[in-house]
């Protein structure tokens, strides 16, 4: 396909508000933004949820398994 722009060109230097990362699809979406692609920076929007914070939900979902 001639023509066509890679998404890693599409996202080179891209900055990506990204929602529902905690959820199962966007946690796929932003280990693929990250392991693949060259963002320069990734915004993620969380919620609270139940007794979890914010901040104890992105800890987790940048723990590595």
């Amino acid at each position: 396909m001639s023509g066509s722009i890679s998404i890693t060109e599409q996202f080179r230097d891209a900055r990506v508000l990204l929602t529902g990362a905690t959820g199962y699809v966007g946690s796929l979406v932003l280990e693929a933004l990250l392991r693949t692609t060259a963002v320069s920076k990734v915004y993620v929007l969380l919620r609270s949820k139940g007794q979890q914070s914010p901040d104890e939900r992105l800890s987790k979902l940048l723990q590595v398994k």
